[in-house]
């Protein structure tokens, strides 16, 4: 049966995540559930230990990073075990621009840790602030961790420059059927692609999307790719089991 990977879902936040965690168990669908706060992270983890396709990330989501500068400190305490980071980066937008000065010495200080201690893999938000979060990575260069860019909505040469850093981009739902999504995935190299569904935030149709939705990504991709679905999904598998073998655990 093949195997599937969500590699960007808040699956904290859904109503029936247990529901949903025991159906990603039973699809084989590998999901990185990042987390939007260290405080969160422990019980998640504790909760969800027993099912073998979960990994729980320790995050900081930039949008939170004003009023919760002060859980900084315990993101530090908790970093050395957690080999998955994320959702850490930044974001530019409109609404949280003006926490941005504040972002960036958050982010900053993550980045140095994830290269000190090595053996991290990291989904990072850059909406808005590509430019920035291009330039923080810049301190994981020659590091043994793995950057994945969620959601990626910058240019061609910002994903250029993403691809000379080593990172890989997850792609979801939205961004497979939207123009201009696909156009910027046709021009990403397909060795360095991964699925993600950053549910519950994304809607699969009508619907919620799940991680399971992931395999209507592979689909779309195998589109832009023009090969079939099978072939993508072994492509997107390759890819993901390359990220892990690169960073070996601490």
């Amino acid at each position: 049966m093949a195997i599937y990977a969500d590699t960007h879902c808040h699956l904290d936040l859904y109503q029936d995540m247990l529901v949903i965690v025991r159906e990603c168990d039973k699809r084989l669908i590998r999901t990185i559930a990042v987390t939007n706060l260290p405080s969160i992270w422990q019980s998640l983890s504790n909760q969800l230990a027993e099912y073998k396709h979960i990994r729980v990330a320790l995050g900081m989501h930039p949008q939170l990073a004003a009023e919760h500068g002060q859980e900084l400190k315990l993101f530090m305490q908790l970093l050395d075990k957690a080999r998955y980071v994320g959702e850490v980066g930044l974001d530019g937008s409109k609404e949280a621009a003006s926490s941005l000065p504040q972002q960036k010495k958050i982010f900053e200080v993550i980045i140095r840790a994830c290269a000190e201690q090595q053996g991290k893999v990291l989904t990072v938000h850059s909406r808005g602030a590509v430019k920035d979060v291009l330039v923080t990575l810049e301190l994981l260069r020659s590091k043994s961790n793995g950057v994945i860019l969620h959601w990626f909505t910058g240019t061609v040469k910002q994903m250029l420059q993403a691809v000379e850093l080593g990172c890989y981009f997850s792609v979801n739902p939205q961004m497979v059927k939207s123009q201009s999504g696909a156009k910027l995935i046709s021009q990403i190299p397909p060795d360095r692609i991964l699925t993600e569904t950053d549910g519950p935030f994304v809607c699969f149709g009508r619907e919620t999307a799940k991680p399971w939705h992931v395999v209507d990504v592979v689909t779309q991709l195998a589109s832009i790719w023009q090969i079939s679905p099978q072939k993508a999904n072994e492509r997107v598998a390759e890819n993901f089991k390359t990220l892990l073998k690169a960073v070996p655990m601490g």
